[in-house]
């Protein structure tokens, strides 16, 4: 697993990826995922990914995963092959080794499959998960370079919308994270049944405002490709971050301190706690946010009606 996230504070449109970054990783770690990457900010140039992506490929065997991960900032620019319906390609916004962004920067999405198709062996299960904005097709898993390959793409919004985020990581990331808790007593399911968990909790907790999509390549669905995130037994049911936040504030809302006039009570500081970051808790608190169960498994079927029926509106 490759994780590739920004924040871009050297430039003056700053995000808060690296959350996202870290978040994964931690329940990557859980999983047992040992073949683990990790590249945040300025790490993040355009040919350093490009040969990471490589070097991982090169360890990649038949019926493994290779699952890439970004957050950060998305764009479009002129199509200059002629390949995209509306114009444009999508691009994965990296830096220069200065931390800005510029056209010389941008992984577009012709060369990011390129770089995967040549890169990652063909009998490899192959995962795109991409918190960002105008991200609907940037992976382009409709095109006929895919016939051959299982892959698969589950991203933060469609090619004309913005992937939003809470100012302490992404909607998306948030959500897909929520979505495995869900789905926690379950050992195996498929990355269909995740990605319908993904739109429930995004509806659910965030309103729904961007449509978080799935593309799919031809040789493959949604519900023929397992998830390959499983929490290994001994480190416990998996609890994602926005849950570790709320569980904190429910169990220590007051927490008394010692102050120049006694004994008073304050805010618990969830720092103090697990390691829930206090802006973290203090989003869930402020927002009132509701995450107990309010629909059943069995609404979740091992299909992506959702999905499709978001494609087949885009004309895929």
């Amino acid at each position: 697993m490759l994780i590739c996230a920004l924040d871009y504070k050297k430039t003056k449109n700053p995000l808060t990826c690296s959350r996202d970054g870290k978040n994964m990783y931690d329940m990557a770690k859980k999983c047992g995922f040992s073949d683990l990457q990790a590249m945040y900010n300025e790490d993040c140039t355009k040919p350093a990914v490009k040969a990471a992506i490589s070097q991982m490929g090169k360890r990649c065997g038949q019926n493994d995963y290779f699952v890439f991960y970004y957050s950060g900032h998305g764009t479009e620019v002129r199509d200059t092959n002629g390949d995209e319906k509306d114009g444009f390609d999508e691009a994965f916004c990296f830096v220069t080794p200065a931390g800005q962004v510029d056209r010389s920067s941008l992984l577009t999405d012709d060369e990011f499959v390129d770089t995967i198709l040549n890169d990652i062996p063909p009998k490899t299960n192959i995962l795109v998960l991409a918190d960002c904005c105008h991200s609907g097709t940037i992976v382009d898993l409709h095109k006929k370079t895919w016939a051959q390959r299982r892959a698969i793409a589950i991203v933060g919004c469609t090619d004309q919308q913005t992937s939003g985020d809470i100012g302490l990581g992404g909607i998306f990331t948030h959500s897909m994270l929520m979505a495995m808790e869900k789905l926690g007593e379950q050992e195996h399911y498929s990355v269909g049944k995740l990605y319908n968990t993904t739109v429930k909790e995004n509806d659910r907790i965030f309103h729904g405002k961007q449509s978080i999509t799935l593309d799919c390549s031809s040789p493959i669905s949604p519900n023929q490709m397992p998830w390959p995130f499983v929490p290994l037994s001994r480190f416990g049911p998996y609890l994602s971050p926005l849950r570790s936040a709320k569980n904190a504030i429910q169990r220590f809302h007051l927490k008394p301190v010692a102050g120049p006039s006694g004994v008073k009570t304050r805010d618990i500081d969830i720092g103090d706690y697990k390691d829930v970051p206090d802006d973290l808790a203090n989003w869930a608190k402020q927002n009132d946010i509701d995450l107990g169960s309010d629909y059943e498994d069995e609404e979740l079927e091992n299909g992506w009606k959702p999905g499709k029926k978001l494609l087949d509106s885009m004309g895929f």
